[in-house]
C-alpha cells in the first residue's frame, strides 16, 4: 500500500485558520491530552477536539500514511501552535490516546505478546487499518482471531465451556461484531455472530449488554435483524444437521447391530422432545455429546457419535451462509 488512501488524506489534514463571527464562538476550543503533550513533540494531531502533541519521527517510523504526509513541504504560512504544525484528524479521541500509549509507553518488541484489552485491541485494527500501521494492526488481528476462533477444532474449547478468551471478550461480543463489520474482517463474523446469539438473551439482543466498564452498548438494527435471521436458521438446522440421528429415522436410529432397540428407542425418543422443548443454540457446535446420548445402548452411542460429529461439520461448513455471508473458503479479510 502506498498511504494513499482519499478517505485518509481529505481527513487527515485541514488548514487551522480562525472563523469569524458568531460561528467561531460555536466551535469547543480544543483540549490538550494530559498524557501525550510531550514539550519536545514537533507535530500535534488534534483527534476531533483533543490534542496530542507528539514526535513526527515516531509515528512516520510505523505508519507509511504519516510518512509520506511529513515528506510533502508545507505552506510557509500554515498557522502553527508553539511552533508546531496541527494535523486534524476525525477518529476518536481514545482510539489516539490507546495507540500512542503502545508507541510511548509499551515495549513495542512484546506488542505481539501482551495480554491488550479489547478496546485497545480496537483501536490497533481501526487506526492500524486506516493509517497503515501495518505491525499493530497485525499484532491485534491475530489477538482477537485468537479469541475468537475461525476454525472449529479451536473453537471446541469455546463451545465445550473452556471459556477460550473470555478474558479478553466478555461484555464486548457487540463491540467485537462492529469493528468486524467496519473494517471488514469477514472471516470472524460468522463466529461472532454466534458468540453473540449463545452468550445473551433475546432480551439482551434487543435492549443492549453493559460492557466491563460499565456503559451500555446496543447492536444496530441491521447487526440485530442479521442475527435473529441467524438465529432461526441455526435452530432450523439443529436437527438437520447436528442431531438429525435423534428423529427418529430408520436409516440411522436404532443402528443395525442395536442390543437393545425398545430401550433405545425410548432414549432417543425422550432426547429429542428434551431438545425440541428447549433447544439451545450452543447444542449446534457443542462439544458435549454424552448428555444427548445416554440411554443408548454402546453400539448406537458409537453410532450417534459417529453421526453427530459429521452432523456438527456439515453446520459448521454452513455457519456463515446462516447469517447472509459467503462460505468459509470465500471469506476474506480486507486488505489494508
Amino acid at each position: 500500500m502506498t498511504g494513499k488512501n482519499p478517505d485518509v488524506l481529505t481527513a487527515k489534514r485541514q488548514r487551522t485558520d480562525s472563523l469569524d463571527g458568531d460561528l467561531q464562538d460555536e466551535v469547543a476550543s480544543p483540549t490538550r491530552s494530559d498524557n501525550f503533550w510531550i514539550f519536545d513533540g514537533n507535530v500535534i494531531l488534534q483527534a476531533q477536539e483533543t490534542q496530542f502533541r507528539i514526535h513526527r519521527g515516531v509515528i512516520s517510523r510505523h505508519s507509511r500514511v504519516f510518512e509520506d504526509m511529513f515528506s510533502v513541504p508545507q505552506p510557509i504560512d500554515e498557522p502553527l501552535i508553539e511552533g508546531c504544525p496541527v494535523i486534524h484528524l476525525t477518529d476518536a479521541p481514545d482510539d489516539w490516546h490507546n495507540l500512542l500509549t503502545l508507541l510511548y509507553d509499551t515495549n513495542f518488541h512484546t506488542v505481539g505478546r501482551e495480554p491488550f484489552s479489547m478496546p485497545m485491541i480496537a483501536s490497533m485494527l481501526r487506526l492500524g487499518q486506516k493509517y497503515d500501521l501495518e505491525r499493530f494492526r497485525n499484532a491485534a488481528l491475530g489477538r482477537l482471531k485468537f479469541h475468537v476462533p475461525t476454525e472449529l477444532s479451536r473453537c471446541e474449547l469455546l463451545f465445550a465451556g473452556e471459556k477460550l478468551g473470555t478474558a479478553i471478550t466478555k461484555g464486548y461480543e457487540f463491540d467485537i461484531l462492529a469493528i468486524a463489520l467496519e473494517l471488514g474482517l469477514k472471516s470472524i463474523l460468522p463466529v461472532a455472530y454466534y458468540q453473540c446469539l449463545t452468550n445473551y438473551t433475546l432480551e439482551s439482543l434487543l435492549y443492549g449488554i453493559l460492557r466491563p466498564d460499565g456503559s451500555k452498548v446496543h447492536l444496530s438494527q441491521a447487526t440485530l435483524a442479521t442475527l435473529l435471521i441467524g438465529r432461526e436458521n441455526i435452530i432450523n438446522n439443529i436437527f438437520l444437521h447436528t442431531f438429525h440421528f435423534l428423529k427418529g429415522d430408520p436409516k440411522f436410529f436404532p443402528c443395525a447391530t442395536c442390543s437393545s432397540r425398545d430401550v433405545c428407542s425410548v432414549a432417543r425418543s425422550r432426547h429429542y422432545e428434551t431438545l425440541s422443548l428447549n433447544i439451545k443454540l450452543d447444542a449446534a457446535l457443542s462439544g458435549d455429546i454424552d448428555r444427548h446420548i445416554r440411554g443408548f445402548c454402546k453400539y448406537c452411542s458409537s453410532s450417534a457419535r459417529t453421526h453427530w460429529y459429521s452432523g456438527r461439520e456439515r453446520l459448521w461448513k454452513s455457519l456463515p451462509t446462516y447469517f447472509g455471508l459467503p462460505e468459509w473458503e470465500n471469506l476474506k479479510d480486507s486488505e489494508m
